[in-house]
């Protein structure tokens, strides 16, 4: 949470070393924002590949929830992740307040000992002249999955301007 008019931008990046066993991260990110707040959140996750045989890998569970509630706020997710066996990432947006703008931008590369990745975004509009865009783009190679779900959705105003841009990519390559 940040005071009034604050313009804060926050950058993590993860790796982790081989294993010999999974291992699992879990992640939980709240954010809060105040009138005229601009938050930029930025992650890189750069797990290490597994083996074919599926002994080794992460296990990427990730919820990043945000709130736009008071007027003038804007908030920018972005991630940038390759290497875990197995992610789901989930995020979410209220553009609760007046004139707030909500961004959502994903970049993944699997191959093919990254079993699957779940993702998606939500963004819920309530206040009144607001913006959203949801980017995702996905490359897979061989024998990953994909699975896609989001959720836009527009509470009713009479007075209200929306823009929204939901994109997803996803591109598959096979070899032998």
């Amino acid at each position: 949470m940040w005071g009034e008019s604050s313009f804060v931008t926050y950058i993590e990046g993860c790796n982790t070393p081989f294993y010999d066993t999974n291992h699992l991260q879990a992640i939980v990110v709240d954010l809060y924002y105040t009138e005229g707040t601009m938050i930029k959140y930025s992650s890189l996750k750069n797990w290490y590949v597994r083996e074919e045989e599926c002994r080794h890998g992460i296990y990427n569970f990730i919820m990043k929830r945000g709130l736009c509630d008071e007027d003038k706020s804007r908030i920018s997710w972005t991630w940038v992740e390759t290497g875990s066996t197995i992610t789901w990432q989930y995020s979410s947006i209220v553009l609760k307040g007046d004139d707030v703008i909500g961004e959502f931008y994903y970049v993944s590369l699997k191959n093919s000992y990254q079993w699957w990745g779940r993702r998606g975004a939500k963004m819920i509009h309530i206040g009144k002249n607001y913006r959203s865009m949801i980017v995702s783009k996905i490359i897979y190679i061989c024998k990953s999955r994909n699975y896609y779900r989001g959720l836009v959705q527009v509470q009713r105003k009479i007075d209200t301007h929306v823009t929204l841009h939901v994109i997803v990519h996803t591109l598959y390559f096979w070899y032998n």
